[in-house]
């Protein structure tokens, strides 16, 4: 305020004569501490719900497409089916996953023993492969 703004009228008293935050002026409110936010929130979203769906009720009338889709779930016209939540799969363990690289391992192992012996076998070469004592 300017100085021209303070001047005194016959021993009234002027604006610039009232402290801040008395009772002239209402007082800012105080934020709430952490664990009263969610309660804080849902009081003052109450006492503004019906300003709230006004605005939003004139802005689809006005032709927005984004609150006339949230007045239509909102007020349960949507009725699409919500599709099936699924269940979260959790990654396998570090153990888990080296047993099965190992269980992997062990059965291309068994099946390149098994090719291996059916090839000797039809071949019919069982005589290359000697045994040491054979040789001795």
């Amino acid at each position: 305020m300017s100085s021209n703004d303070c001047k005194k009228e016959d021993a009234a008293v002027t604006t610039c004569d009232v402290p801040f935050a008395t009772a002239a002026t209402p007082r800012p409110k105080k934020a709430p501490s952490p664990r009263n936010c969610r309660e804080f929130i849902r009081k003052e979203t109450a006492g503004a719900m019906l300003d709230i769906v006004n605005t939003f009720i004139n802005e689809a009338k006005s032709g927005s497409v984004a609150h006339f889709t949230s007045l239509t779930r909102v007020g349960g016209f949507d009725q699409r089916p919500e599709a099936a939540k699924t269940p979260k799969s959790r990654r396998k363990s570090l153990a888990r996953q080296l047993l099965d690289e190992v269980e992997r391992y062990e059965a291309r192992q068994a099946v390149e023993l098994a090719e291996s012996n059916a090839s000797m076998a039809q071949s019919g070469d069982s005589g290359t492969h000697r045994s040491p004592q054979e040789t001795a």
